[in-house]
């Protein structure tokens, strides 16, 4: 009876080994690389940032540049990123550095979208004037309240206002709303910024008013140099002090290249002590 039994059995394994597949060598290492290959390629993922055209992007380093924003992609497509967490460093002139972290995913798109960046604004109250370094266009508001103390919320920042002014310059050009409260009181008031112009607010508690003057003319002393030569001066055609025509050397000088204002020349003289022009 064993005899038959295992007789039975040889007989049993030996059909099994007669239909099992066998795989030539060379097939064998041809199918373990396309399988690391397909395994190597599905550890990274995409990345679609969503952002208005004109920004800059690094990628986990500030100085790891990865591309500029365009309308073509309705902002930047990064494909390959290695799977795991990155950072991304959003950047544009005039406003402060965005800084975003993200998670790509093996085989998938990751989506980022940016909104708007915080303005990289000066604040200071009545002192030297910083200017500040950013290319965009921008502009400056100055605001004086009564009662002289009061708090002023602008562009997500909080101001203890304890002085007579608040200067805050190197705001991009824009409309932007502006809160003032004190003790219970609270005013509210939108400001437009233009390129180098300053805006002057007096926010008065008393009336619950905001009362804004704007000088459109550059307010930083901005100057133009005049090279040194010669010019005419004189006419021949006119009263006796002015002949002859005659030439006239200069030396080289700065001018302003904007006129004047009103309310500069005002200031001038509140600061010297004058009550009107040539007076003391």
């Amino acid at each position: 009876m064993l005899g038959k039994s295992i007789q039975s059995s040889r007989r049993r394994y030996a059909g099994v080994l007669s239909r099992a597949v066998i795989v030539p060598p060379l097939l064998l290492a041809a199918m373990l690389i396309c399988a690391s290959v397909s395994q190597t390629a599905e550890a990274v993922g995409d990345l679609q940032i969503t952002a208005d055209p004109g920004l800059r992007v690094y990628l986990d380093e500030e100085d790891n540049f990865v591309g500029k924003t365009n309308e073509y992609d309705d902002g930047l497509y990064l494909e390959g990123l290695p799977v795991g967490s990155h950072a991304v460093i959003i950047k544009k002139s005039g406003f402060l550095p965005g800084r975003f972290m993200i998670e790509i995913k093996s085989g998938r798109t990751i989506e980022l979208t940016v909104g708007e960046l915080k303005p990289d604004i000066t604040i200071e109250q009545k002192g030297e004037a910083k200017e500040a370094e950013v290319e965009a266009e921008v502009g400056s508001l100055k605001i004086r309240s009564v009662p002289l103390k009061c708090d002023i919320r602008f562009l997500d920042r909080t101001i203890n206002k304890e002085k007579d002014e608040v200067v805050i310059e190197g705001i991009p050009v824009g409309t932007y709303p502006i809160e003032f409260w004190r003790r219970e009181e609270t005013l509210t008031h939108q400001v437009t910024i233009l390129a180098n112009s300053e805006l002057e607010l007096l926010v008065h508690f008393r009336d619950r008013k905001v009362l804004q003057t704007r000088t459109l003319a550059a307010t930083r002393g901005e100057m133009v140099l005049i090279p040194a030569g010669e010019f005419l001066m004189g006419s021949d055609d006119g009263g006796d002090d002015e002949k002859p025509v005659h030439k006239v050397y200069l030396d080289a000088y700065y001018i302003d290249k904007y006129e004047v204002t009103n309310l500069q020349f005002s200031r001038f003289l509140t600061e010297k002590g004058n009550q009107k022009e040539g007076g003391a």
